[in-house]
This record gives C-alpha cells, sequence and structure tokens, in this order.
C-alpha cells in the first residue's frame, strides 16, 4: 500500500509540533511554554453558551443544515464592519470566504497560487504550520530575515518572489510588528516585482499599543490577499477564518473549497455573526489584549532576571509569543536538560525554511499561568548558559 501513495502524499508529514506535544504529555509536572493555545481564560464560555441557545431557538434546522461554501450572508456582514478596525474598507461580501480557520485559508490559497519550484518569500522564522504546508507543494524558498535588529526588507527586493507570505502584526514567533514604512515599502516592491502578498493577520486584533493597519489597509493595486481568524480573540474550537480577495481569487476558492468541506460549519459561523453584532468580541479582544500585555510583561521581566544577557529578543508588541536568541546554543539538545527540569519549550530551528535557526526557543505566554511563567522561566535560566 505504502508504495501506492502520490508523490503529494509522501510530501506530507506530521508536525514538529505534535511530537513535542506527545513529550510533554506524558509528565504532568512540566511547565509548558510548547502550545500556542489561547489563555482559557480569554473564552467567553457563558456568551457563547446564551448565543448558541438563541440561535438554536430562532433559526431552528437552518443552523444544523448545509449553507453557501463561501459563508452565510449573517457573518460575511458581520466581518466587513469588523475587518474596519484593521483600516479595510471598500469591499463587499463578494470579496469574502469563510473558512476553517486560518489554516484552511492558507492550504487554499498556497494551493492555488504555487508550482512546484516557483520563488516564493517567507519571513525567517515564520508561522510553522505554513511552512510546514508550503513544503509539500515544494516552492523555492527565499528567506527575509528578522533578527533581534530587526526586519531586513532588502531580502524581499532579492527574492523577486511570485508570493510573500507575511505575518506583519505581532508575528508568530518572533513578536515582530511592521511599522507603517515597513508595510509601505513592502508594497513598493511587491508592485515593482509583481508580486502576490498573502497577509496573514491572525495577531492583528492583538496589538498591544501602537495601532497599525494592515497591509491590506495601504494597498491599491490589489495585490494583497488578507487571512483573518477568531481562534485568538473569540474561540479557536468554532474554527472560524476568513480570507478577503478580489473576486477572481474568491472564486477559484470557492472552487476548492467545494471539494475540501462543503463549506464551514452552519452553526458556528451564525454564532459567531451574533458574537461580532453585539459586541462580544470585541469586548473579549479588550480583555485578552489586557491580560496577554501583562503576561508578556512579566515573561519578559522573568527573563531579564533569569538569563539576563544569555539571550536576545524582540520585546513582543502583541500576540502570544517570545522569542528567544541564545549564545550558540543547540536549543533541540538542550530540550532534553530543560525537560528533565520540568520545562518545555520549542525548538526555534523549526520555524525556519533551512532549519537555520538552531539556537532560537520559542516560547508561548498565552497558555501558561502567571505562576508558572515565573517558575518555568527560572528552571530554564538554571539549564541555559
Amino acid at each position: 500500500m505504502y508504495n501506492l501513495f502520490s508523490k503529494y502524499a509522501d510530501n506530507l508529514k506530521l508536525s514538529e509540533l505534535l511530537r513535542y506535544f506527545k513529550i510533554i504529555s506524558k509528565n504532568p509536572n512540566i511547565i509548558n511554554f510548547v502550545n500556542g493555545l489561547p489563555d482559557p481564560r480569554t473564552v467567553p464560555i457563558n456568551e457563547i453558551t446564551e448565543i448558541t441557545n438563541q440561535i438554536i431557538k430562532e433559526y431552528s434546522v437552518r443552523a444544523f443544515q448545509y449553507s453557501i461554501t463561501c459563508g452565510i450572508k449573517e457573518l460575511k456582514d458581520q466581518i466587513l464592519e469588523f475587518v474596519k478596525n484593521r483600516g479595510i474598507y471598500d469591499i463587499s461580501e463578494n470579496n469574502i470566504c469563510i473558512t476553517v480557520g486560518s489554516q484552511e485559508a492558507l492550504y487554499m490559497l498556497f494551493s492555488i497560487f504555487i508550482n512546484p519550484g516557483d520563488n516564493i518569500a517567507i519571513e525567517n522564522p515564520t508561522y510553522i504550520s505554513a511552512l510546514e504546508t508550503l513544503r509539500t507543494l515544494n516552492p523555492n524558498f527565499n528567506g527575509i530575515n528578522i533578527t533581534p535588529k530587526g526586519y531586513e526588507i532588502d531580502d524581499l527586493r532579492k527574492s523577486n518572489a511570485k508570493l510573500l507570505y507575511t505575518v506583519p502584526s505581532a508575528q508568530n514567533p518572533s513578536g515582530y510588528t511592521l511599522n507603517i514604512n515597513e508595510r509601505k515599502k513592502i508594497i513598493e516592491i511587491a508592485h515593482e516585482n509583481n508580486t502576490i502578498i498573502i497577509e496573514d493577520d491572525t495577531y492583528g486584533f492583538l496589538l498591544f499599543d501602537d495601532y497599525v493597519p494592515a497591509i491590506k489597509a495601504l494597498d491599491d493595486e490589489d495585490k494583497v490577499i488578507y487571512v483573518g481568524s477568531m481562534s485568538k480573540v473569540f474561540s479557536s474550537g468554532l474554527r472560524i477564518g476568513w480570507i478577503i480577495a478580489n473576486e477572481k481569487v474568491i472564486e477559484k476558492i470557492e472552487a476548492l473549497k467545494q471539494n475540501i468541506n462543503a463549506h464551514s460549519p452552519t452553526l458556528n459561523q451564525l454564532i459567531t455573526a451574533e458574537a461580532i453584532r453585539t459586541g462580544i468580541i470585541d469586548k473579549n479582544i479588550a480583555y485578552t489584549k489586557s491580560l496577554y500585555k501583562m503576561k508578556s510583561n512579566l515573561m519578559k521581566n522573568e527573563i531579564i532576571k533569569n538569563l539576563g544577557d544569555k539571550v536576545d529578543f524582540i520585546s513582543p508588541t502583541g500576540g502570544m509569543f517570545f522569542f528567544l536568541w541564545t549564545k550558540n546554543l543547540d536549543t533541540e539538545k538542550l530540550l532534553e536538560k530543560a525537560i528533565k527540569n520540568n520545562v518545555a519549550y520549542l525548538p526555534g530551528k523549526y520555524f525556519y525554511h533551512d532549519l537555520s535557526g538552531y539556537n532560537t526557543i520559542r516560547l508561548s505566554y498565552s497558555y501558561p499561568r502567571e505562576n508558572e511563567i515565573i517558575e518555568g522561566i527560572k528552571r530554564l535560566g538554571e539549564i541555559i548558559s
């Protein structure tokens, strides 16, 4: 049977995240900085329960029935209003496709644009699940390096890429946020090189302080395709994301989504639409930002206290992660010592298309409780030298 797999199937590999999840799940005493999970306190359970009961009464069978492939009108109308918070105007429901989280959105976009051998540009490091999806398509990777000194935009110009995948706000994993001038520069280069930009704005609603509009908001030549998600600001389990693009792109996405799952769950769409309409999500975003800012500052202080000059990092401007550059330590080998000391992290090299970040570490501060952040960074400091 194994000899009958397609070439595409041969390229499929289980995520490195799963491997590390299995390791840490065996020890309940480990302080877990691996999982990029939202803090359970940020899921408005009572409000979701009330909305769900209301929708079941109001919509009855429709809530559990098949629906339109690219999303119901109620949710599209609410998304049109919601993304104005990211500076995105002048779009219609024909520019939107509702997806099963941002992961399905990225899978479909990469699938309709990338051929084997195409030049694509991605940040180095970048979102691990997007990178693993891209690898199945066999493109030619061109890295845009992010370092503690900043974002090396000139790497994009040199790449002459067909497509750029970027997480420009509170980037996973680095925490870096492109400023307004950097965003304009990326659009300028994309126009010069006829490059498509896929903007993953999953963390754009979780910027702590300074507002920066989405790259899509600055685009006047329709080069930017925007991906959003409710997973970090409302509920990851409802699996609601969306794509905003021109109608020709949405038509291709709709045709592909028909072949994958017909449509995103109707009930989940109705719940999300009502949560936006009633202001529940806006309220939840404000609370989540406040909580994560506190936890980010706590982790930063503990890193400075326990690791001092042993690591470099970018202070996160939002989101859920710290990314550490050590002084030439092999952090995958170091993880064995960390686990023995009952603390776990994700080796950063898996966020690099060329695995070059052997000396880096990603830490999630979103899921651990405050006392775990303090104790976990202390344990990490004991094994980093």
